[in-house]
């Protein structure tokens, strides 16, 4: 099982977190959006949601509730400066991959106390995910949609077809 995870590490998004971190060099201010994200408007107020040393994340409600404890999406992720937790992200992807970044990410911020020390709360509507639709939970105003699995790409391809 260990190889087969490990053989993971070849999936895009677990490139995701030592990206971030190189874009840390190039900006002080970061937004990450995944590629099966769609902006449907302006996102600019993503920047009075950062704080130093956390990213700002959006928490993922559907796998909230049907994992029992809370959970944030990785597809849009904030941050100004070099968060600590990012480079712990980064070496946990290297050493020790989970199903996918975000799994990876929860395992280090599954603790309460550590939730709070390194995530700031983002409002959903800068990543309303897929299965909100399907939950009826998706939020005012919705800025991002973040179209996941391969039924989002299908949403992705209709879109883009017209």
């Amino acid at each position: 099982m260990r190889k087969a995870l490990r053989g993971n590490q070849d999936k895009g998004w677990f490139k995701k977190p030592a990206a971030m971190l190189n874009a840390c060099l190039l900006a002080d201010n970061v937004c990450w959006i995944d590629t099966d994200c769609h902006v449907v408007d302006n996102i600019s107020g993503i920047w009075d949601h950062i704080v130093p040393n956390k990213l700002s994340m959006a928490e993922d409600v559907p796998w909230s509730t049907r994992r029992g404890e809370k959970w944030h999406n990785s597809g849009v992720v904030a941050f100004k400066s070099t968060p600590p937790i990012l480079k712990e992200w980064v070496s946990a992807v290297a050493t020790n991959p989970v199903q996918g970044d975000q799994e990876t990410l929860h395992l280090l911020i599954r603790d309460p106390i550590q939730r709070l020390k390194y995530i700031e709360d983002l409002p959903r509507q800068y990543n309303v995910l897929r299965i909100d639709h399907l939950d009826n939970t998706v939020p005012k105003n919705p800025k991002v949609f973040h179209w996941t699995g391969q039924k989002g790409k299908d949403k992705i391809r209709s879109l883009m077809n017209g």
